[in-house]
């Protein structure tokens, strides 16, 4: 049977909670000295870790507290050197290559000619400041493009812009893009396995 909790047999407990804390010859890190930390990339372009993570520290030496983009700054180790990191906690943004502006610069040409793309269900995406965004394979996508491609891509054979034939057709391009895709999505795996071991790490504690 289910015990009640009642004033008689309820207590309160206090937990021992360990605090770390960021010494430097037995002296704790002050703010100051953390900023002074040389500042680099604690995670590698191929989405694996460059060092040995110690611990985050909650505070914003750049005064990027306010920043829309949720991040951690990490004291880290290189070597025999502490260095510090910021850490961007999102890595959604989108992907973009010489690869994808050439394959979009491939659909406005088949677009120009024909009125129509074998790709989008034949509507072509539209720019929107120099750039199209489009979604592959759940990966989110952006290409560069002039405004003679913008208004190719958005009025085809109507367009009055020029274009000059792609090296290769928008279906060449689209396979290499493929490739880089499949790459970049797993690229982004390895990286968000290693945001989630990061978050295990300790809050280190620094003096103001």
């Amino acid at each position: 049977m289910a015990k009640i909790l009642t004033t008689q047999n309820a207590q309160i407990t206090t937990a021992a909670v360990e605090v770390k804390t960021l010494t430097i010859s037995g002296k704790q890190v002050t703010l100051a000295v953390f900023r002074q930390l040389r500042e680099r990339p604690l995670i590698a372009a191929d989405g694996t870790l460059d060092g040995v993570p110690w611990g985050i520290v909650n505070y914003h030496p750049d005064k990027c507290g306010d920043s829309p983009f949720e991040h951690w700054h990490i004291v880290w180790q290189s070597g025999a050197e502490l260095l510090r990191a910021r850490v961007d906690i999102d890595v959604s943004t989108p992907f973009g290559s010489e690869t994808a502006d050439e394959f979009m610069y491939a659909v406005a040409w088949e677009h120009r000619q024909i009125g129509g793309t074998t790709f989008f269900d034949g509507k072509p995406p539209k720019p929107s400041q120099g750039l199209v965004r489009w979604n592959m394979g759940g990966l989110p996508m952006k290409s560069k493009v002039s405004w003679q491609v913008g208004e190719v891509l958005n009025y085809g054979q109507r367009a009055i812009g020029s274009l000059q034939e792609p090296s290769q057709s928008a279906a060449e391009w689209r396979s290499e893009l493929a490739v880089e895709a499949r790459a970049e999505v797993d690229r982004r795996s390895r990286r968000r396995d290693t945001v989630l071991a990061l978050a295990e790490l300790p809050q280190l504690f620094i003096a103001v």
